[in-house]
């Protein structure tokens, strides 16, 4: 004499139960997206060899779905040109241009079969969501590339020794400037391993002996000016 309403519990007579299925219904939501810092626009240099890990961050409700990256050209078509899982994304070999970075939440696709396709392929299908903004990367070569005096800065007066290394490696600085430094480290697949903050002139000892062997980027960031660096380290 159940009726649709009324609690299971209230069920009398001869009866047994199963177990519960627990289902979640969530609507896809693409969010919004930023860099770490809250910028939505950011300058690279590419094709110089060193690496410009973007660490994109973001913010949507439906946080039981899939969520994935995805980089478009600059057209009118916002073409998709890579769909990556991980938000540490590095654009170092794609060369001379302007790209943007969307999120995407969704279940039920494959998202190699979009690379190509208009943007706009995404939101048209069922369970599927793009993020109402997204952030933009120029990507500068050759003489159109030149560091800041910060960078410079950084670049010439931080060094990393031993590296390779083995259990530890120290990050000095030789410069004159009392610098507040956000360290990040980076496996080879941009997961961040290790993060830090402390003051240049200080120095820093970081303890690499639970890491597994092989190279890691090293992104130092002045806290004050956002001038980046990234050094290579080798651990054995």
């Amino acid at each position: 004499g159940l009726t649709v309403g009324e609690n299971v519990a209230n069920v009398m007579g001869c009866f047994d139960l199963s177990n519960p299925i627990t289902v979640t219904r969530e609507i896809a939501d693409g969010g919004t997206v930023s860099l770490s810092n809250g910028d939505t626009e950011v300058t690279i240099c590419a094709g110089d060899g060193i690496a410009d890990p973007l660490d994109v961050v973001h913010i949507n409700q439906s946080s039981n779905l899939t969520y994935m990256y995805v980089i478009t050209d600059s057209d009118a078509d916002n073409t998709i040109l890579g769909i990556s899982p991980s938000n540490i994304i590095d654009l170092e070999g794609a060369g001379e241009g302007v790209c943007r970075i969307w999120g995407w939440s969704y279940t039920g696709l494959d998202a190699s079969t979009f690379i190509g396709m208009p943007l706009e392929s995404l939101n048209a299908e069922d369970c599927s969501d793009v993020s109402v903004d997204f952030v933009e990367v120029t990507r500068l070569t050759g003489s159109d590339c030149i560091l800041s005096v910060s960078d410079v800065d950084l670049d010439e007066n931080f060094s990393l020794y031993p590296n390779p290394a083995t259990t530890s490696v120290t990050i000095a600085y030789q410069g004159a400037l009392s610098l507040n430094i956000d360290m990040n480290v980076f496996d080879i697949a941009g997961r961040v391993v290790t993060q830090m903050s402390y003051n240049a002139q200080d120095g820093f000892n970081l303890d690499v002996s639970n890491l597994s062997s092989g190279t890691y980027l090293v992104q130092i960031t002045d806290a004050t000016s956002g001038a980046t660096i990234v050094k290579r380290l080798l651990k054995e």
